[in-house]
């Protein structure tokens, strides 16, 4: 899966960095698609 997303944002002309990305929920989600891939669901904190 990170392959294919790598792949898709050079194709748009975006530069991907292997660097962690920390986030937190404010609330309970279902997730998201982006790019064709689909992440989630997450749960608050």
């Amino acid at each position: 899966m990170e392959e294919r997303l790598a792949n898709s944002l050079n194709r748009i002309n975006f530069i991907f960095r292997n660097e962690k990305i920390i986030v937190e929920c404010i609330k309970n989600s279902e997730g998201f698609s982006l790019l064709g891939e689909s992440f989630g669901p997450f749960e608050k904190g």
